[in-house]
């Protein structure tokens, strides 16, 4: 039987219950992409976490591992099930111990299937410490709505992922919501052509003020469609010589979660 990731029994099971991530999210209290990042196995929830979407979705750690894809010894099943009990610290006592078990238990090929979940989870988080970590500027802000006037100045800097793009910026507005949150950040990666129906920060020529503004891209009857996700907003159509593509938006993240990686406030 295929080994499925936790990201991807979550959204089953989350879909099996006829939740969406949204409504998942607001029941217990953060942003719906963060629960996406999970989902897309793009980050792995701590056992706290963990245990917080599981009681949402009708069940627990222990039965969310009982299957052929999840198998656990009968003491980390009862160690993750005592850990929702514990303080703070003494869950992050417990990680540890968890980590030093795990050690262990990879010296035999028997006790390697069992512990296979928490491989992935150990596995996982490796593959984030190692990844290559860039500092890009935080350049301002750009609408989700409306287009405004661009606003270039440095603001601070973020700590990530090479692949997260060339630079950041604010969000204001609310037309990209509820995909990219008002008042978040996103992460592009410049260039000057985006595919159809990719998010782009487009810039509008033409008038005295350089004027910016996100939106899915569609070509449509040799025009440019600048699309909202927020149905409230209508599209906004242009030749293609009075826009220009300034990069493709290939990440976002909600106001709390982008300070995480913000260096320095300037």
């Amino acid at each position: 039987m295929k080994r499925l990731y936790i990201g991807d029994k979550l959204k089953q099971l989350r879909k099996s219950k006829g939740l969406t991530t949204n409504e998942v999210a607001e029941k217990i209290n953060v942003s719906q992409s963060y629960i996406s990042r999970f989902e897309n196995n793009r980050a792995v929830p701590d056992i706290e976490m963990l245990a917080n979407i599981l009681e949402v979705l009708g069940t627990d750690i222990p039965s969310f591992f009982t299957d052929e894809s999840y198998s656990l010894p009968p003491d980390l099943m009862q160690l993750i099930e005592t850990t929702k009990k514990l303080p703070s610290e003494e869950r992050k006592a417990l990680n540890e111990y968890l980590k030093v078990r795990l050690s262990f238990m990879n010296e035999t090929s028997a006790a390697k299937e069992k512990s296979k979940v928490v491989s992935l989870v150990a596995e996982s988080k490796a593959q984030y410490a190692e990844e290559d970590i860039y500092e890009i500027p935080l350049v301002g802000a750009s609408a989700a709505g409306s287009p405004m006037s661009a606003v270039g100045y440095h603001e601070g800097n973020f700590e990530v992922p090479g692949d997260w793009g060339d630079f950041a910026l604010r969000v204001k507005g609310d037309s990209m919501e509820p995909l990219i949150p008002n008042k978040g950040f996103v992460f592009v990666r410049q260039q000057e052509e985006v595919n159809n129906n990719e998010i782009a920060l487009v810039k509008i020529l033409g008038n005295l003020e350089e004027e910016v503004t996100i939106k899915r891209i569609r070509y449509r009857d040799d025009k440019v469609h600048l699309i909202s996700e927020n149905p409230e907003y209508k599209p906004m159509v242009y030749n293609h010589e009075e826009i220009k593509i300034l990069g493709k938006v290939v990440k976002w993240l909600s106001a709390d979660e982008g300070n995480h990686y913000l260096k320095e406030n300037m």
